[in-house]
């Protein structure tokens, strides 16, 4: 998302980049602001799961800017966070597959902090995160319908 590619020209896809990240990280909030009650869990654990995916979204939002590094690590902390609580609430209601997809979905995540902070494999670290955030969206995609399902029946 930087405002030059790699070789040095200016980046003409900087643009449509943020439109996209501004619509996933909005549409990942939505997710967790709804969801998080559909969870067998206490309220405080709602409230986990809900405030801390919101903060992450707001904080990822934040990666185009100059303090990248900054808002990544913070949003990983409060996705990382919220996650944890998801995989809690799998655990508890015995979704044996949905959690360990869920655990994939960590370590995938943790791997692109590991890679980009240490520059372990960074080399492949743009492949990685396109593999992660497709792993992402599938499992989110997988809760939603889960638990819409149960919802409505």
């Amino acid at each position: 998302m930087g405002t030059t590619a790699l070789n040095g020209s200016p980046n003409p896809g900087r643009t449509v980049s943020i439109v996209s990240w501004v619509a996933l990280g909005t549409g990942v909030g939505f997710f967790f602001y709804h969801f998080a009650d559909r969870f067998k869990l206490s309220l405080l654990f709602q409230k986990v799961i809900r405030i801390s995916g919101i903060l992450s979204m707001i904080f990822i939002l934040l990666t185009f800017t100059s303090w990248h590094d900054t808002v990544v690590s913070i949003s990983g902390l409060f996705g990382a966070l919220s996650i944890s609580a998801l995989l809690i609430s799998l655990k508890r209601e015995q979704k044996h597959l949905l959690y360990l997809f869920g655990w994939i979905v960590l370590l995938l995540i943790l791997y692109n902090a590991i890679s980009y902070f240490i520059f372990f494999h960074i080399e492949a670290l743009p492949f990685i995160q396109k593999i992660t955030l497709i792993c992402v969206l599938i499992w989110f995609t997988i809760l939603n319908k889960h638990y819409s399902q149960r919802s409505i029946s």
